[in-house]
C-alpha cells in the first residue's frame, strides 16, 4: 500500500514540473525568439514482485513505482516572422543563432531574439545589455548614423560604410544548448566553422514558437493527472488508517 502512495507522489511531483514548464512557455508567448520547452518522463523505477506461499517463491514480474522527469527539452523549431520595419530588428531564417557577449564577464551566449538596440556608446546590444558580436568583436554603430543596412549574410553597413559582419553560429548538437533566462543559451560546444542555410532578415522579428492550444491542453491534462494522484493518495491513506485501527480489534 505504501508503494502505491510513493508511486502517486512521484507522479504528482512530475506533473508539478510539467505545470511549471507550461507556465513558463505561456508567459513567454510574446517574447521574440523564445523557444518552447517540453518535459520527457521516464519510469521512476521497477520493483520485482514475488509470490510467497506454501514455502514456495514464484516470480510474478515487476511493478512500476511511478514516474520522474528525465529531461527538459527545448524545441528549436523556427517561429513565424513578423515585419516591424525597424532597422535594428533582425530575424534568422534557418538553424542559426546570433552571438552575444556579456560585457561584465566576457561570457559568450547565443540567442534567436533579434530585437536589438544601441547603448550610449553606440554598441549594438540586446534588450538585456549583451553586446552583439561580429566576426571581429563588438559591433559599433557610429553616432549620428542616418542609414543602417544589414544584408542577408549579416554584413552591417552604416551610411554606406561596412562596420562589421554579424557572427552567426550553428551547432552540430543542438541538445548541448542550455537555456539562460528566456531567450539566451549557453554551450560548451564549439560552433561549426562554416554556416549554411541561414539568412538574416532586417526589419523582422522571430516570434516565439509556443503553441498556445497545445500548451493549454498540456496544462489541463497535467492538472487532472495531479488531482487524480492526489485522490489516490487520500484513498490509500484512508485505507491504511482503517487497517491500522481495525486489524487489532478483529
Amino acid at each position: 500500500m505504501l508503494k502505491g502512495i510513493y508511486s502517486a507522489a512521484s507522479g504528482m511531483t512530475s506533473q508539478m514540473m510539467l505545470t511549471d514548464v507550461v507556465a513558463d512557455n505561456l508567459a513567454n508567448m510574446n517574447t521574440p525568439g523564445y523557444k518552447a520547452s517540453g518535459v520527457e518522463f521516464k519510469p521512476f523505477g521497477q520493483t520485482l514482485i514475488d509470490y510467497m506461499g506454501n514455502n514456495q517463491t514464484k516470480p510474478l514480474g515487476t511493478m512500476a513505482s511511478g514516474s520522474e522527469v528525465m529531461a527538459t527539452v527545448v524545441n528549436f523549431a523556427q517561429g513565424d516572422l513578423t515585419q516591424t520595419g525597424s532597422p535594428l530588428d533582425l530575424a534568422l531564417h534557418g538553424q542559426g543563432f546570433f552571438t552575444v557577449k556579456v560585457p561584465q564577464t566576457g561570457q559568450i551566449l547565443y540567442t534567436r531574439a533579434g530585437n536589438f538596440t544601441r547603448d550610449e556608446k553606440g554598441y549594438l546590444i540586446t534588450m538585456d545589455g549583451e553586446r552583439v558580436q561580429g566576426d571581429h568583436g563588438d559591433i559599433l554603430i557610429p553616432k549620428g548614423a542616418k542609414k543602417i543596412d544589414i544584408s542577408e549574410i549579416g554584413e552591417v553597413k552604416v551610411d554606406g560604410n561596412t562596420v562589421g559582419k554579424l557572427k552567426i553560429a550553428q551547432f552540430q548538437n543542438m541538445l548541448s544548448l542550455k537555456r539562460m533566462g528566456s531567450s539566451l543559451f549557453e554551450t560548451t560546444e564549439t560552433p561549426l566553422p562554416k554556416i549554411s542555410g541561414v539568412q538574416v532578415e532586417q526589419g523582422f522579428l522571430e516570434r516565439s514558437n509556443v503553441n498556445m492550444i497545445s500548451q493549454m491542453v498540456n496544462s489541463i491534462s497535467g492538472l487532472r493527472t495531479y488531482e487524480t494522484m492526489q485522490k489516490t493518495i487520500q484513498l490509500q491513506n484512508e485505507t491504511l488508517q482503517k487497517s491500522v485501527n481495525n486489524v487489532g480489534t478483529v
